[in-house]
């Protein structure tokens, strides 16, 4: 599982969490059944499961007496930001219908609780929020938690409100139905035969104020790393954001146990160390060529001093980081006692 799809759990919870403060409802009440913590949900080793969410949504819907105001307030708490290296390719997308797609994707991959799929019908594309296979007490706040979500999106990625041109709901109107019509602007449409929203395909066509390609390329094999069930390559591309992380930041980042780091990776045939070594060695590559003292480079990768750094990376590479220039055919300082 990676960090995006084995986070989202996590972060639906803390969302439910903030919620039940607001709403002055006894966290106790929230958690009841579940096998956490407040505190634990803090903790972003923590790998609940989409059932555990569930179980949450389930005791807050009751206490909240079905209401459907605080689904709007909970959709709204969504940042693009929240799902990392996704949410980047999103905001670098061309348009906001190429976003919508990876929106999608992410949704599938995540295996969330609301299924989402888009509908193209002449100038409109309806967005379906299936949610028919949830307890029945629950599809609605789920359908328009979701919803909301997908809205707070659109509104990130465009800098401004999305056009809807149609809210529908399948399931009976709520007392509280005016919050939930404020917040899209129209009317919403109750007992729908399906629970949707209607974007404009002249809304999906609009280019997006952040697009950019070379980004989007990049955030693009991030996503496809994410995915990969190979945990070395994984780890690599943690490491290669961070070469000073410790085995168990670089779990967390993968939603594994630093025990199961170690094992995955002892079974490719590699550890932590190694990996982490390669890193450090491809940034200080990366910093030397382009110019910086060693003494820079040095403290940027976490060396008390020089000399521990000089004599690391020949370590590394049979040479000291001046010959290693040099053998490049670049400009280096002359070599001295630190190497």
């Amino acid at each position: 599982m990676n960090d995006v799809v084995s986070g989202w759990p996590r972060s639906r919870m803390l969302v439910l969490v903030a919620l039940t403060r607001r709403h002055r409802v006894d966290e106790a009440v929230l958690l009841a059944g579940s096998e956490y913590t407040v505190a634990d949900l803090s903790d972003p080793r923590l790998l609940p499961t989409r059932d555990d969410e569930a179980v949450l949504v389930r005791n807050l819907v009751r206490a909240l007496g079905g209401a459907l105001g605080p689904a709007v307030e909970a959709g709204q708490d969504f940042h693009v930001g929240a799902v990392s290296a996704w949410g980047q390719a999103m905001r670098t997308s061309p348009t906001l219908g190429h976003a919508l797609a990876l929106s999608l994707d992410l949704t599938a991959a995540a295996d969330t609780l609301v299924h989402l799929r888009a509908v193209p019908d002449d100038e409109v594309t309806h967005l379906v929020f299936d949610a028919d296979h949830l307890p029945a007490d629950t599809r609605a706040f789920q359908s328009v938690w979701m919803m909301v979500t997908t809205a707070i999106i659109n509104r990130e990625l465009l800098g401004r409100p999305t056009p809807v041109d149609s809210v529908r709901v399948r399931c009976a109107k709520p007392p509280d139905a005016p919050l939930v019509d404020d917040f899209w602007g129209v009317e919403v449409q109750w007992d729908a035969r399906v629970t949707s929203i209607g974007v404009p395909l002249a809304v999906l066509d609009a280019p997006l104020p952040s697009a950019d390609p070379r980004a989007h390329a990049e955030a693009l094999r991030e996503c496809e790393l994410l995915f990969t069930d190979d945990v070395a390559v994984r780890a690599r591309a943690a490491l290669a954001r961070d070469p000073q992380s410790r085995p168990a930041d670089t779990a967390a980042a993968l939603g594994l146990s630093e025990r199961t780091l170690r094992r995955r990776l002892a079974e490719a045939g590699t550890a932590h160390r190694e990996l982490a070594a390669e890193a450090r060695l491809a940034r200080a590559a990366d910093l030397l060529t382009a110019g910086l003292p060693r003494s820079e480079v040095a403290a940027r990768l976490g060396f008390t001093d020089t000399s521990a750094f000089s004599h690391a990376f020949k370590r590394w590479t049979g040479v000291t980081p001046t010959a290693w220039l040099r053998s490049r055919h670049r400009p280096s300082e002359v070599e001295g006692p630190g190497d």
